[in-house]
């Protein structure tokens, strides 16, 4: 005799999940360059600290935009004190999948800190929260970052 396995899937439009909107900051892959060109003007560098080894503290900033609007507060990591830069954190924002328009953006940028009052942006990336053929987006995706440049 053979078992058949039923298997029952129910499709829920964005506009009927109740829960905020999540995503998880993982690590930035690869080593974080000391490049200090943008920085050359700035003089406290020179005491900061800086060209030593994992002297310096990195964040991620999260944002939801939306027709170039921001919807929300900004959301922001842990700091984290080393050259390969692991949050593994998740990122809630104030606004729920529902109320979300069909072009919403993350953007990220990770900043770097090489002192108390001085902070520099180390770069930046975006994806849409849906896809192109307007499916909620799931799952682990890798994005490249670009230097020097907010999300």
């Amino acid at each position: 005799m053979e078992k058949t396995i039923k298997l029952n899937y129910k499709f829920i439009p964005s506009h009927e999940i109740q829960s905020f909107v999540r995503i998880k900051i993982k690590k930035v892959l690869g080593e974080i360059p000391n490049d200090i060109t943008h920085l050359q003007n700035d003089d406290f560098l020179p005491y900061s600290g800086f060209f030593e080894k994992n002297n310096c503290s990195y964040f991620v900033v999260g944002e939801l935009y939306s027709s170039g609007r921001r919807l929300t507060v900004p959301q922001m990591t842990k700091y984290v004190k080393t050259n390969t830069c692991t949050w593994d954190k998740a990122l809630t924002f104030p606004m729920k999948y529902r109320d979300c328009p069909q072009d919403t953006e993350f953007l990220f940028t990770v900043y770097g800190i090489y002192s108390p009052s001085h902070i520099f942006v180390v770069g930046g990336t975006r994806i849409s929260l849906y896809s192109s053929k307007s499916k909620m987006r799931s799952g682990g995706y890798h994005l490249r970052m670009y230097l020097h440049k907010k999300g």
